[in-house]
């Protein structure tokens, strides 16, 4: 039960449903005894959510790394030390660039093989500035930081799993981007993450049109 494994999670834009999300999640005590959580946020916006939620059992754990993190708790790395102004559904730029740290730092923990894998709740990538590249979504930039020639990105839900030729780029741009090359390669890389990740022994893809109709050549 000690080795249960450790979730990090990004609080996302504080000023969108991320907390809100997060608190409720573990406040059903049982998903302690699935994962470890590791929230990488912000301890002030946390206990702000709370109790406006009128949540006041429990408490986080407080901790500097992910190594420290105890089973059967909630666990908290504060990236942020300051206040941070909550304007609960607008958007600001001290609210994106935070987003960015919880998010950064939580790669960091990733490369550092302190948490085993990464949940992030959303944010707005209008209000997230960027002096390293420009960000367009949480995938392009895992991709960036880790440098990987191959990704995917997949919408899932307990029937079905969706692949994505394409990622975050204007709908005008999507035609010229896709070649019979890059779709086998992503039908390869779907075909390994079924049996790999989801335990499907014999995967069965089909492949949609770009168009609705699809036809008459």
């Amino acid at each position: 039960m000690e080795d249960k494994i450790i979730v990090g999670i990004t609080l996302g834009d504080y000023n969108g449903v991320g907390p809100e999300i997060i608190i409720k999640t573990f406040h059903d005590h049982r998903m302690l005894e699935i994962c470890t959580p590791v929230i990488y946020g912000s301890t002030k916006i946390m206990n702000h959510y709370k109790k406006a939620l009128g949540i006041t059992e429990g408490h986080f754990n407080v901790i500097k790394n992910a190594n420290d993190a105890k089973p059967r708790h909630v666990n908290l790395v504060n990236c942020i030390e300051e206040d941070l102004p909550v304007e609960t559904g607008k958007s600001t730029a001290i609210a994106g660039k935070s987003a960015l740290k919880f998010f950064e730092d939580a790669i960091e923990a990733i490369k550092d093989n302190v948490i085993d894998v990464m949940v992030t709740a959303p944010l707005n990538k209008n209000n997230i500035p960027s002096d390293i590249f420009p960000f367009t979504g949480h995938t392009e930039h895992l991709v960036q930081h880790f440098a990987t020639p191959e990704f995917m990105m997949l919408l899932v839900n307990n029937n079905l799993r969706v692949g994505l030729v394409t990622g975050h780029i204007p709908v005008s741009k999507v035609a010229s981007m896709i070649t019979e090359e890059k779709i086998i390669s992503k039908i390869n890389m779907m075909n390994k993450s079924l049996i790999s990740d989801f335990g499907i022994q014999t995967p069965r893809i089909a492949v949609l049109g770009l168009n609705p109709h699809a036809g008459d050549g």
